[in-house]
């Protein structure tokens, strides 16, 4: 019998945010059984767009502690239905490439999968983050949610980084900048946002993190900027603000 398999998520006010929630869906649901979403209490009309994918919701708290929230979060995942769950937060999308060979793994009976994550901002002008690898594929109720990962994936097998990364979207849509951050501020306990040092790109170092400078540097095009984006985030390349429909 074919295994099961469920694609998971949750999240908080995605359209508040400028969370590229619907591209983040799409990138895996031909490649899953289901998709499940845990609504943390969002009140931005987040609930109302996740009815109308039809995607099975599933009620959740969102908390003062990003810690207890997200860990709490991902522990609903043990009410999917499949046997398999590919996580994705609502602001990761997968590479079509990438989505498709983890597929091709788990048919081949592989459970335990990491892939790696690059993490991008401003318009997809800057690299947040060197690619790392995170923890996306297992086995129901192996995991819990442990930072930017899930649990260990010392022992999970690597995705080579060939098929693509899982692109994780995070404060690349300026009008939706400062009001995320503020949010995301609140859960983990700074009373203001916090502002990383961030490089230009891999080949550079980090330079300090200027928030007006962020805030009025032009977009990259299609045609300029240094990642090679997929298909299904170009048409979001050089918008500031997100827009999901309604």
């Amino acid at each position: 019998m074919a295994v099961k398999v469920s694609g998971f998520s949750f999240v908080h006010n995605a359209i508040a945010g400028g969370y590229p929630l619907l591209e983040a869906i799409h990138s895996v649901i031909d490649y899953v059984d289901e998709i499940v979403v845990v609504d943390c209490q969002s009140d931005d009309g987040t609930r109302n767009l996740l009815e109308r994918l039809g995607v099975r919701i599933i009620n959740g708290e969102w908390g003062n502690a990003a810690g207890e929230t997200l860990a709490a979060a991902h522990a609903l995942h043990s009410e999917c239905e499949g046997d398999i769950i590919v996580h994705f937060e609502a602001d990761e999308v997968y590479d079509r490439e990438l989505i498709r060979e983890i597929s091709i793994e788990i048919e081949m009976g592989n459970e335990d999968l990491a892939v790696w994550r690059l993490q991008v901002s401003q318009n997809f002008q800057r690299c947040r983050w060197y690619p790392e690898l995170v923890h996306r594929v297992f086995p129901k109720g192996s995991v819990s949610k442990v930072g930017h990962t899930t649990g260990r994936h010392d022992d999970a097998q690597v995705i080579d980084p060939k098929w693509g990364y899982l692109w994780d979207c995070t404060n690349i849509f300026r009008d939706n900048w400062k009001q995320r951050f503020e949010q995301q501020a609140r859960l983990w306990g700074h009373s203001e946002p916090f502002y990383r040092r961030v490089p230009l790109h891999f080949l550079q170092d980090p330079m300090d993190f200027d928030v007006e400078a962020f805030l009025s540097e032009p977009h990259w095009t299609w045609t300029t900027t240094p990642f090679n984006i997929p298909a299904i985030l170009m048409p979001l390349v050089g918008q500031t603000k997100y827009e999901m429909p309604r």
